[in-house]
């Protein structure tokens, strides 16, 4: 992990990112921002899928009375929100970028 020092202030966004971007499906000694979109957006396939998929029919199948084995599932929406929220990874990128 690269951190300059500007002063008092480290470049924070770097950090994020390299500690985002560490657990992906490729590893590189340094992740580029495009690495950091394909897992954003594979973070979000994801999320749509579990949502869709167990989320949602779980539900149904409660409204129906329908009987069957709940399955456990890894909801991602707080690592969605990392990166999606108010002062979240696009947030600081973006003012960076600014």
């Amino acid at each position: 992990m690269r951190v300059e020092d500007r002063g008092s202030h480290f470049n924070l966004i770097e950090i994020v990112l390299t500690a985002f971007c560490c657990f992906s499906f490729e590893t590189f000694e340094i992740n580029s921002f495009e690495q950091f979109c394909i897992n954003y957006a594979n973070e979000k396939l994801q999320q749509e899928f579990c949502q869709h998929v167990f989320k949602l029919e779980q539900e149904e199948y409660m409204k129906e009375e329908i009987t069957w084995s709940f399955i456990q599932f890894y909801d991602n929406q707080p690592c969605i929100d990392l990166i999606e929220n108010k002062l979240g990874i696009l947030d600081l990128l973006d003012e960076e970028c600014k």
